[in-house]
């Protein structure tokens, strides 16, 4: 997400799909389940640390999608410090969707053209986005305030069932970085 632009878009499910279940379905997911990225991995601490996507709750934790820790009254300040980072980092996100969403109204209050067209529009908006962004188009501060952009907040699910101990790993690493 950097400087707000879209890197990679998946546009065609109906709104009621969960996105988790859209990126298990998707080309990204398959891309980074491969070992092509690995080459760009860091090591942290003497673990190699991969590419990875941020992920809210509900995903499912993995090498490559890190989610946060569980709520948890008993958490450290590691876990704590993970959590607010990667919360920070995943506002990134939603603030590109509400610059787009000001930009092109149409998609913040829903697209009412042929439903044949709804993801070419989509994509062209997110090419345009892109485009108004790398060349410093301004978006007018009234229209993201018209589409009232506001944080979502999300319910952290119990604990996982199929723990992958990899994930957990570089997540623990990633949060005694974060946090020394």
């Amino acid at each position: 997400m950097y400087r707000c632009r879209f890197m990679y878009i998946n546009v065609g499910c109906p709104g009621r799909c969960h996105d988790a279940g859209i990126f298990e379905k998707s080309h990204l997911k398959r891309l980074l389940d491969g070992e092509k990225l690995h080459e760009h991995s860091k090591v942290i601490n003497g673990v190699r640390v991969p590419i990875f996507v941020l992920g809210d709750s509900v995903f499912k934790l993995e090498n490559y999608l890190m989610k946060p820790y569980p709520f948890s009254t008993a958490s450290t300040v590691a876990e704590k410090t993970f959590n607010y980072c990667l919360s920070k980092a995943r506002r990134v996100v939603e603030n590109a969707f509400g610059q787009l969403k000001g930009r092109f109204r149409r998609i913040g209050k829903g697209i009412d053209n042929k439903y044949s067209n709804v993801n070419a529009i989509t994509k062209a908006c997110c090419v345009l986005h892109n485009f108004c962004n790398e060349n410093n188009c301004e978006i007018s501060a009234t229209w993201v305030d018209v589409i009232g952009v506001h944080g979502t907040s999300c319910v952290d699910d119990p604990e996982e069932e199929n723990v992958n101990a990899r994930a957990e790993e570089i997540r623990r690493i990633l949060a005694q970085y974060l946090s020394s």
